[in-house]
């Protein structure tokens, strides 16, 4: 066999466990945000409220593919996660918008 046998073989033992490593270390990336979460949760901090003012002018624009971007540049989040909670902001500035400004008391 040549040397370039031995590496093909040599890499076909290391790339299998480097997956496993790199999976491991997602799993464990993915339980401490989620004991974050918690955390900032009963702290009463809402973990999305500084992103949430960062899409308002966007949605408010009705530029829901960009606020959908721009939430998945800041969390990492998949297109389904963000485009859910894009959706769910897009409902709550839509009835704000639609209640129009409050009548000030005196």
């Amino acid at each position: 066999m040549t040397d370039i046998h031995w590496i093909v073989i040599g890499a076909a033992g290391v790339v299998p466990s480097l997956v496993f490593a790199w999976r491991e270390q997602r799993g464990r990336l993915r339980l401490l945000e989620y004991k974050l979460d918690i955390l900032q949760r009963q702290a009463g901090i809402d973990p999305l409220q500084a992103l949430r003012q960062e899409c308002l002018p966007l949605m408010q624009a009705n530029r829901s593919l960009q606020a959908i971007r721009l939430f998945r540049q800041r969390t990492g989040a998949d297109q389904r996660t963000a485009r859910n909670q894009v959706d769910a902001w897009m409902a709550v500035v839509a009835r704000e918008m639609a209640a129009g400004p409050e009548a000030v008391r005196p």
